[in-house]
């Protein structure tokens, strides 16, 4: 054998394992992706509805909460910088979610609501009790970081300042932010849905690879928030949803989604990460007793008397379009149950949901009880008799094509809150919640 040969043999060698690895690399991702692409559901067919669409009643305000800038200990960015981001997304409002530093600095104030054009922006603080877990409130006049008594005194300081209070991280990754405590009694609400949950869960998974080549990819094209949605893999079949469907059995609980966007680092006037692609994927609809006022305090207690009612649901990403869902529950003389009603049950009920305009996708309904899994309909509409009490919920998923009850790309879209239909000595007992 010649040199040249020698040579060229061994040129061709590394070739082969740049092209193997490259194989390898290819054929992980496509795995990767189709490990998602398709579902088997057993979706029933269409229905014609009988009763009319329920007509709103009430303004829709689109927000999001759990919203961190640098007053935090470990985030950058400022009211304005988030003003700017919820403006470019459309959002009605933005609720801070922002923890007191550990340093304790004496500058360190809650800010009072604020409109920053037509964006309503609320200071809202994330607390911590000791013997339960975090706290999102809004409308408490405090500084500190973890509360020293127990349960019961923190929720009657929360109600001496008529604050608003949303459990946070309540089955999160981290063990230190879980709730911990058996009961939520006296409190408004349980965040369902955390976007930085599943990111966590997802990096350490087999496909986090796949995820982390994805969200980079993202970036450049502006698809950064279709990344972050494709995280939340397992939809709405989470452990902390599965907390809040039994949570809820004992009386009203709003089901709220978080952000927990903390942009780490500022290189000039830009943050990394940067708010406006979390902006754009849970969105957080809520309806209110009218547009809000022009002033900032009257303002944040209509938006909190909505999250308390319950007349809420959550869209994961196409949020115009998500604008014309409705969810109730009606009655046989006509009457309607929003969601967030816990009220006795009178049969027969029809529970009716749909969208007052195109919803621009094709779309799949699944009903619950209690958690459990009742039905799958095929949209676009959705009519249901419900035969016996029980404290109902809708999901709303998008598909691409399918075949029989094979789907392909089922993604979630929509989480509805529940409409409690119950037997009456179980809603006197719900009362004062």
């Amino acid at each position: 054998m010649s040199r040249s040969e020698g040579s060229s043999k061994g040129r061709r060698k590394p070739r082969r394992i740049r092209r193997a690895l490259l194989l390898l690399i290819w054929a992980y991702l496509a795995i990767g992706y189709l490990s998602t692409a398709f579902r088997i559901v057993p979706a029933s067919a269409p229905v014609t509805p009988t009763v009319a669409l329920p007509v709103p009643a009430r303004t829709l305000l689109t927000g999001v909460f759990s919203v961190h800038t640098g007053r935090s200990h470990d985030a950058w960015g400022t009211r304005d910088q988030v003003a700017e981001a919820a403006s470019e997304a459309g959002l009605d409002f933005v609720v801070i979610g922002d923890h007191p530093p550990d340093d304790r600095r004496p500058d360190w104030a809650i800010w009072d609501p604020a409109f920053y054009g037509e964006v309503f922006i609320d200071g809202g603080v994330e607390l911590r009790s000791p013997v339960a877990g975090k706290v999102l409130t809004m409308g408490v006049d405090s500084v500190y970081k973890r509360w020293q008594g127990d349960l019961g005194s923190f929720v009657e300081f929360l109600k001496d300042q008529d604050a608003t209070s949303m459990v946070v991280h309540g089955r999160g990754p981290r063990g230190s932010e879980r709730w911990v405590h058996e009961g939520v009694e006296g409190l408004h609400g349980w965040e369902v849905l955390d976007i930085s949950e599943f990111s966590r869960a997802r990096i350490k998974g087999p496909w986090g690879l796949y995820h982390l080549v994805l969200s980079v990819a993202g970036f450049p094209f502006s698809l950064a928030d279709e990344s972050m949605l494709h995280l939340m893999r397992e939809g709405f079949e989470t452990a902390t949803v599965a907390a809040y469907d039994s949570l809820r059995q004992a009386g009203p609980l709003t089901a709220t989604a978080g952000l927990n966007v903390h942009p780490k680092l500022r290189v000039g006037s830009a943050l990394v990460p940067s708010y406006g692609p979390f902006f754009r994927t849970l969105l957080s609809h809520v309806a209110v007793a009218g547009p809000l006022p022009t002033e900032p305090v009257p303002a944040r207690t209509v938006l909190a008397e909505g999250i308390q009612a319950g007349e809420v649901f959550i869209s994961l990403g196409g949020g115009e379009r998500a604008d014309g869902f409705r969810l109730a529950a009606v009655l046989e003389d006509g009457r309607v149950q929003p969601m967030g009603a816990h009220v006795p049950y009178a049969g027969p009920v029809r529970l009716r949901a749909g969208f007052e305009t195109d919803p621009g996708r094709n779309v799949v309904y699944r009903i619950l009880n209690a958690g459990q899994e009742v039905q799958w309909i095929m949209g676009p509409s959705l009519e249901w008799e419900i035969q016996a009490p029980g404290v109902y919920r809708v999901e709303v998923y998008s598909y691409g094509l399918r075949a029989g009850n094979v789907f392909f790309r089922l993604k979630p879209w929509i989480f509805a809150n529940p409409i409690g239909l119950v037997a009456p000595t179980e809603v006197l007992g719900s009362e004062g919640r």
